[in-house]
């Protein structure tokens, strides 16, 4: 007996992310039976958008949410503008 091929997707935070790897994950659960689990990093709390897009994905993908992991300050970015030359 087969087994039904499964596939982990792990989209950057925000909607611009999100819906076209949804549409991705689409093509593969309906076109080609995979199961497809989206791991969802979060910051916080999803938007109300979010969390419809995601519960509007059809059977056979399903989600899961990362909660925020701890903040350590030297790891992150700072904006620098800088002039054009």
């Amino acid at each position: 007996m087969a087994q039904t091929p499964h596939i982990a997707i792990v989209p950057s935070p925000g909607m611009g992310h999100l819906i076209p790897l949804g549409e991705f994950a689409k093509r593969f659960a309906l076109n080609h039976h995979f199961l497809v689990t989206f791991i969802v990093p979060t910051d916080g709390p999803l938007s109300e958008a979010q969390k419809s897009y995601l519960e509007s994905l059809p059977k056979g993908i399903s989600f899961v949410l990362l909660p925020p992991g701890p903040r350590n300050p030297g790891l992150g970015f700072e904006p620098h503008n800088l002039p054009f030359p």
